[in-house]
């Protein structure tokens, strides 16, 4: 018993020193590196293949943490989206309970939330960026979607007023998108190019079209998203010639992914 007992006391001693050691192997090993990194950054050299500078770790957290943000006030937007547009339909049963209240707290909760993605726009967060265009061209869809049903010439003037709705949104979408499109993120390249080719909201710009959805395949190919690249090839192929370079391209470049 006094052995067994001595045992676990040893164990449990060892690791207590082991946790609470200053340095572990693999900090030792990270601080060598970090070391290594510094003393190259320092004497202008170039880092070895998969060393990153601190400042482009910094960069890299504070990126991944604005897309978390922004991501976070997109879901809860379209949530409280859905519940005011069911509470507006909800205005047209008598056995509904507090519609309009639900109606103006829904309301007046996404306008918050819009905000909130606006000034983190204007401190040029691209994902912010990217979240406010995206809610704009789903907003978009959505009241084209609502227009196309009406039929009774009745209320065509309904379908005019969602169709102005509809290309004030896609303005909006695009003043958004732009910079994330430079930013090269695929699906903000993707959606300028629908923009572009199908004439939302602005002229038809088949050059610009075809630059954008090139971006948009190039990134998804790069991130190994062949099905989303085949996508935009096809849209490339609705929107100009086949013989288009940018087409050709996109194409032999998916055949040698797939092969």
């Amino acid at each position: 018993m006094m052995k067994t007992s001595s045992y676990f006391g040893a164990t449990f001693l060892i690791g207590m020193i082991l946790l609470n050691s200053p340095v572990t192997f693999a900090e030792a090993s990270s601080s060598d590196e970090s070391k290594e990194v510094s003393n190259k950054i320092a004497n202008n050299l170039p880092l070895s293949k998969g060393q990153v500078s601190p400042t482009d770790k910094t960069k890299k957290i504070n990126v991944d943490q604005q897309k978390n943000e922004a991501k976070k006030l997109y879901d809860l937007f379209n949530k409280s989206y859905i519940k005011s547009i069911a509470s507006i339909q909800c205005l047209k049963d008598i056995d509904c309970i507090n519609s309009e209240d639900d109606v103006l707290k829904y309301s007046v909760f996404n306008i918050r939330l819009l905000h909130k993605l606006e000034e983190a726009a204007q401190k040029n967060d691209i994902w912010a960026m990217y979240y406010l265009g995206l809610i704009a061209y789903e907003r978009a869809e959505d009241y084209a979607d609502r227009a196309s049903y009406i039929q009774d010439r009745d209320f065509i003037f309904t379908a005019m007023v969602l169709n102005r709705y509809r290309d004030d949104q896609f303005l909006r979408a695009k003043k958004f998108l732009k910079e994330p499109a430079k930013a090269r993120i695929p699906e903000a390249c993707q959606m300028m190019g629908n923009i572009y080719s199908k004439g939302l909201g602005v002229k038809v710009d088949v050059n610009q079209a075809m630059d954008f959805y090139y971006c948009a395949a190039l990134e998804f190919m790069s991130a190994s998203r062949n099905l989303e690249a085949e996508i935009i090839l096809k849209s490339m192929n609705e929107t100009t010639i086949p013989t288009d370079a940018r087409i050709v391209d996109v194409y032999a470049k998916l055949n040698k992914n797939n092969r």
